[in-house]
């Protein structure tokens, strides 16, 4: 009778699958790395929910949401809260946050700071995310950013004066 035990199929893909969506948030997502993309994301990689319509199927796509939030979003990061794994998926729930710095979604920079929830899962086939289906938590995006865009520009313009006199 052997103590040790075999781990099942489904954990280890799951862990190979954590390793490749994690080497991907870290390298690709958070540092830029474009190389890391291209060995992470299949070349026929389908975005089943594309975060700008008419995006390019493949690594074209995920790069072109990217480049899009770090020029947008200074001091961009990503911080991942959970993530679990089956024996083809794996799901990750983070926060990405920066400072807007540069147009996004056709509004111009406003110099808040933002933090918006992100939900993906992807499958993984072959050591790479072949499929993504995700959820970005976009109103609390552009509630913030509308916020920012409300508000007045000099705040001191609200502050009751003093020193003056009335005149009626």
């Amino acid at each position: 009778m052997s103590t040790t035990s075999k781990p099942s199929t489904a954990r280890a893909v799951g862990t190979t699958g954590q390793a490749v969506m994690t080497r991907f948030i870290r390298d690709y997502q958070l540092g830029g790395d474009e190389q890391v993309l291209y060995e992470t994301v299949s070349p026929d990689f389908v975005d089943h929910t594309p975060m700008f319509p008419g995006a390019p199927r493949g690594p074209e796509g995920v790069k072109a949401v990217f480049d899009a939030l770090r020029s947008a979003f200074d001091g961009f990061s990503v911080d991942v809260l959970h993530q679990v794994a089956d024996d083809e998926h794996v799901m990750t729930h983070k926060i990405f946050r920066g400072r807007h710095t540069g147009e996004f979604l056709g509004i111009p920079a406003t110099g808040t700071s933002v933090r918006f929830t992100v939900m993906d899962v992807v499958r993984i086939a072959d050591g790479r995310i072949t499929e993504h289906w995700g959820l970005v938590d976009r109103s609390a995006l552009l509630g913030q950013l509308q916020a920012a865009m409300d508000a007045p520009p000099d705040a001191s313009a609200l502050q009751p004066r003093t020193g003056g006199t009335a005149t009626a």
